[in-house]
């Protein structure tokens, strides 16, 4: 079995903001532009926590993943709806 790996990552986020939404997850700023999330359980994180972040602060959204090793998915939100999507 492959490794399983998901994040969330806001544009010009709010780290704080995002920990006040999400407070069972990691959120930090670990590069210049961008906000990145990771909840202890993997299996919380991905599209239905972007689409709820997206719906509580005026920035984009990206959900990526990687999942069993071999499949990887992009997802963007904005206000809630999925802008973009691959897998």
């Amino acid at each position: 079995m492959g490794t399983t790996f998901e994040s969330i990552h806001i544009l010009n986020g709010d780290p704080k903001v995002v920990r006040q939404i999400l407070p069972q997850t990691v959120a930090g700023v670990w590069s210049k532009r961008f906000v990145s999330v990771f909840a202890k359980d993997h299996e919380k994180t991905g599209s239905a926590l972007a689409r709820k972040i997206s719906r509580k602060v005026d920035s984009v959204v990206l959900a990526a993943g990687i999942y069993d090793s071999n499949v990887v998915e992009f997802a963007l939100y904005q206000d809630g709806k999925r802008v973009f999507h691959h897998m």
